[in-house]
């Protein structure tokens, strides 16, 4: 499903950094004149779509009085592309910016500096649309065209640089997308000093990369400093203030500090509201801002109604049809697909959006919307088609130029919880090891986590606990690291680690785990709720490994108590600790004690299952142990006969599973002169034949699944 997502602010082609319309002293007619003035104060405040018309009149006039393939003409029409940019008319702006690019590519003597603003443009177009080798491939072609120039074009270079770092974000590439935002930022404030407006914009590119570092202080810090510049320079009513106001408060939302999350989107919202006119594409920004806050906040109806009205706005500004409003489907898909009465729409809205740029080059920026899909489809069971949406959004990703990391990762995690469903358990533990090598660059704190954990479960459910214990160890350091030591989240990875301990037979380690598990769980559900029974039977387990009968036992009532609250009582569930109560007293040898318990659970499971149920199986062997155990051989036997009877339905007859029943009713008869004593004795040697060899079999196929993983490793 879709998590929530930052506000990005990658290149936006502010004032200073537009390639000029006009080159300095170059004399225009007046209603050019007019027209330069009015573009600029345009984009400066966003009213995008009344730029694009003065900008197709002012490329009009160019034409007519220049021609179409002069330099200034082609210049107007780079700035024309922007303003279709940021209207998310991207097919419209790569045209427009393809046709300026080949003109320019074209001239005698060549102009290095309007050819490489040029192939910038394109660069970010092209990134929209989903096409990130070909942006990577055009930002250093601009990057080489701006050194090219006579006096090199250092304004240019910085605008490329920056837009590179987009590029290696989109990729997971964390490392080179800082590097490429601090050498935007070092010419930036060379250039214009260290309190001008493109300054302000890559410091609120640099401190989302440190938020997806986690690291919170940092981003702050510079989203701070972003603000600062904003409200010197231009007002606080600036575009950029509220943008940045709006990332601020998903950095509070997201580290939980949600008043000031809601502070700042008051503030933002209060600045757009200033501006007057009607709501444009920064109140969708602040809505879907508020819908991801919301749904943080588990605010799941001011979400949805949030995420409703980003989605009104976009069809609004965009046209029911654009790439925008297909980000706006999935957004509300992602909202309303917790809700069981709801999934059924959020099903509809993802396909919706699928369709609205299926076969497109922007498909493969929707590989997300293809796994959110695919994760209601897995949870319908409808499995061939998950997968398909799966592998295709893998596909998507790795297509072209160097891998899309995030997404790649995004879908193998996709297949691998298809391949668990399907019970392919090895094959699951394959993908998402394929899928943390990919992501292991990309230090996402909770990712991480979520993955150590998830490589964990997986290594436990292969039987392979020590790698299961040093995966989960992992998970539990880190988010010990960046939640605190009592977070309820730690909770369940305390409880996975204990398992693992429990399957190495590190008694004590796993009983630390389970209690602490308990301790954290109980803070936050409280004593009785329903998700503290299974680590309390581990826990018993433990401490019936380490000899401590009573503490077992205590553990085991406590979980009867539970089950009285939250079970009716003549549920099925009832019978459970009683059974349980059974083996300690089994343990202790009070064994008529054992049989009374047995019985009031089998008495229980009849009443749920009736009295042939294959589900009668365990409690059925263990009342007749115990009784074999206590003396009453007739009671034994009829319960050991019953037994018998349902498991040779299912069995044939020398099976393994029935060699409990067959030697108890051998020894029944031994001690009572039975006749029937001889048949159950050769019965008992045919199953423990076919016993010795089914272990065999089972120890060859350790073996060879052990030479097999050998071999992976």
């Amino acid at each position: 499903m879709v998590s929530p997502q930052l506000l990005y602010a990658w290149p936006s082609m502010t004032a200073n950094e537009q390639a000029p319309v006009s080159p300095p002293g170059d004399a225009l007619p007046d209603q050019e004149t007019q027209l330069e003035t009015q573009l600029a104060q345009l984009r400066a405040n966003d009213r995008h779509e009344l730029a694009a018309a003065l900008g197709e009149r002012l490329v009009e006039l160019r034409e007519a009085r220049l021609g179409v393939a002069h330099p200034r003409t082609l210049v107007a029409v780079v700035a024309l592309s922007e303003s279709y940019y940021q209207m998310a008319r991207y097919d419209h702006a790569e045209a427009l910016c393809e046709r300026a690019v080949h003109a320019l590519d074209d001239l005698e003597p060549p102009e290095p500096v309007a050819f490489g603003h040029a192939l910038a443009q394109l660069a970010k177009v092209s990134r929209e649309l989903g096409l990130h080798g070909r942006a990577e491939a055009l930002y250093q072609s601009a990057i080489a065209a701006h050194k090219e120039a006579p006096e090199p074009d250092v304004v240019g270079l910085a605008r490329s640089y920056h837009g590179l770092s987009a590029i290696f974000d989109d990729r997971g590439q964390l490392d080179k997308a800082e590097a490429m935002c601090r050498a935007a930022l070092t010419i930036r404030e060379k250039v214009f000093g260290e309190d001008a407006l493109p300054v302000a914009e890559s410091i609120n590119s640099l401190a989302i990369l440190h938020l997806r570092k986690s690291d919170f202080a940092e981003a702050e810090r510079l989203h701070l400093r972003a603000l600062a510049i904003y409200e010197l320079r231009q007002g606080s009513d600036h575009p950029g203030a509220a943008h940045t106001l709006v990332n601020l408060g998903i950095l509070y939302s997201e580290k939980g500090e949600h008043p000031k999350a809601e502070a700042l989107f008051a503030r933002a919202s209060a600045l757009i509201d200033a501006r007057g006119g009607p709501p444009d594409a920064l109140t969708a920004t602040l809505l879907d801002a508020l819908a991801t806050h919301y749904a943080l906040t588990g605010e799941g109806s001011r979400a949805i109604d949030a995420a409703r009205r980003t989605l009104a706005l976009r069809k609004e500004l965009f046209g029911p049809s654009n790439p925008e409003v297909a980000t706006a489907l999935n957004n509300l898909g992602a909202k309303l697909v917790g809700r069981e009465e709801t999934r059924d729409e959020a099903e509809a809205l993802f396909r919706r959006a699928l369709t609205l740029v299926d076969a497109t080059p922007r498909a493969a920026s929707f590989g997300p919307m293809m796994l959110n899909l695919a994760a209601i489809c897995l949870a319908k069971d409808d499995l061939e088609e998950a997968k398909a949406l799966a592998t295709r959004a893998l596909t998507l990703a790795r297509a072209g130029d160097a891998s899309n990391r995030a997404d790649a990762a995004a879908a193998l995690v996709s297949l691998s919880q298809i391949a668990e469903q399907r019970k392919d358990v090895d094959r699951a533990l394959e993908l998402m090891l394929e899928a943390f090598t990919l992501r292991a660059e990309r230090s996402l704190i909770d990712q991480s986590i979520s993955d150590l954990t998830r490589l964990g479960t997986l290594f436990l459910a292969t039987d392979q606990p020590e790698q299961a214990s040093k995966f989960l160890k992992e998970a539990l350091s880190r988010a010990t690291g960046s939640r605190g030591k009592d977070h309820p989240s730690l909770a369940h990875l305390t409880f996975l680690a204990g398992k693992a301990a429990l399957a190495q037979k590190q008694w004590k380690q796993a009983l630390f785990s389970f209690d602490r598990s308990l301790a954290i769980d109980e803070k936050a559900k409280g004593r009785s709720h329903e998700d503290l029974v299974e680590t309390l039977r581990l826990s018993a387990e433990a401490n019936l490994e380490l000899g401590k009968l009573g503490a077992a036992e205590a553990v085991y009532r406590r979980m009867g108590d539970i089950y009285a609250k939250i079970h009716p009582l003549d549920s099925e569930w009832q019978g459970i600790v009683p059974a349980l109560l059974g083996d300690v007293a089994m343990k202790r040898k009070a064994f008529e004690k054992a049989s009374d318990l047995f019985e009031e659970a089998l008495t229980i499971a009849e009443a749920a299952f009736g009295q042939d149920s294959i589900r009668l199986h365990a409690i059925l062997d263990k009342a007749a142990e115990a009784h074999l155990k206590n003396g009453q051989l007739v009671r034994a036997e009829e319960l050991s006969r019953r037994l018998l009877g349902i498991l040779e339905r299912v069995v044939a007859p020398d099976h393994p599973i029935l060699l409990a029943s067959v030697r108890r009713l051998a020894t029944v008869y031994v001690e009572t002169g039975d006749a029937r004593a001889e048949e159950m004795v050769k019965r008992v040697v045919a199953s423990l034949e076919a016993a010795t060899e089914e272990a065999k079999e089972e120890a060859r196929k350790k073996k060879a699944d052990l030479a097999r993983r050998r071999g992976q490793s």
